[in-house]
Formats: C-alpha cells, sequence, structure tokens
C-alpha cells in the first residue's frame, strides 16, 4: 500500500455523489479496449443488503471506462471487506477489462493520462491488475491509503496508455 491521503478512517473516507447528494459508497471502475466490452454483471450478492448501483461508462475513440457507483447503507463486515472488493473488481476483469480499480471521488483521468501519477496519485485505492493481483483495499477501520506512485506507474503500464 502507499500513501496515507487522509489521517481519517477508511469506513469515513469513502463517498460519493448519488443524486446530487454526498453519500457513503465507492466508484469502481473497468478500463476496456471497444472489443474487449461485455456488459458488466454487478455481483451484488457481494454486498449487503440495500446496496444500490448505478452503471455508467466513459470512452474515447480507442478505450471504454465502465463506471459502478456504489452506494452503501450497510458497509460489508471488516473481514468480508477486501472479498467484496476482490469480487467486484474482479466481475470487471471477467467482462473483459484489462484493469479494474476503486477510485476517490475526484481524481481521475482519462487515457492518456490514465494512472499517471501527476494527475491521480492520491487517487486509487484498490486494482485488481491485469495479472489478476489485488492491491489494496486498506481496511475499513485503518486509515485510509491509496496506492503508491510506483503502482499507479505500474498500472498505467498494464493498460499500455499511449503518451501524447
Amino acid at each position: 500500500m502507499g500513501t496515507s491521503v487522509t489521517v481519517g478512517l477508511t469506513q469515513d473516507s469513502l463517498g460519493i455523489f448519488w443524486e446530487g447528494q454526498e453519500v457513503p459508497g465507492i466508484a469502481v471502475y473497468g478500463y476496456y479496449s471497444p472489443a474487449n466490452l461485455q456488459e458488466p454483471q454487478f455481483p451484488s450478492e457481494a454486498w449487503p443488503p440495500g446496496t444500490l448501483w448505478s452503471p455508467w461508462e466513459l470512452h474515447g475513440e480507442n478505450w471504454i471506462i465502465w463506471v459502478w457507483d456504489i452506494r452503501v447503507d450497510q458497509w460489508p463486515r471488516n473481514n468480508q471487506w477486501r472479498e467484496a472488493i476482490a469480487i467486484t473488481l474482479g466481475a470487471l476483469r471477467t467482462s473483459g477489462a484489462r484493469v479494474a480499480w476503486c477510485g476517490v471521488n475526484g481524481i481521475f483521468a482519462e487515457p492518456p493520462h490514465l494512472f499517471d501519477p501527476a494527475r491521480m496519485s492520491g487517487g486509487v485505492w484498490a486494482a485488481l491488475d491485469s495479472r489478476g493481483i489485488l492491491h489494496g483495499p486498506p481496511s475499513l477501520d485503518s486509515p485510509f491509503e491509496t496506492l503508491s506512485d510506483d503502482e499507479l506507474l505500474e498500472l498505467q503500464r498494464q493498460v499500455r496508455v499511449p503518451h501524447v
């Protein structure tokens, strides 16, 4: 794991915007080439009852980023948290994503700057890379930490985002 971006606990540091309000939740992303996208199925069984999700996508000429905004009314128990994240990221990878990750609200860069530490440092707190290695997540009851800049550079290499 990498740099601590806030002194708060992970559970208290995660939030998304849902219907115009900031609520507890996470944003999960998958990077696809357009030829590889099969619409992923959200793994609702990995999350507590009452969890809501909203799918959407970003796209450019040679890429698609699939996003799930996940509104959490009840966080998974700490011993189920890592598994919930792994299953959720795995669902994106299984549907063709080269890399899947959980990001900090407001810290994002489109390709070709995806995972560039100059733009996304402190912005990714968990990832399932192209080799199937899970990076993170921080425990819900521990200080919130994000992936290191070196880990971001490795993810950038794996998505082969060209520099302009």
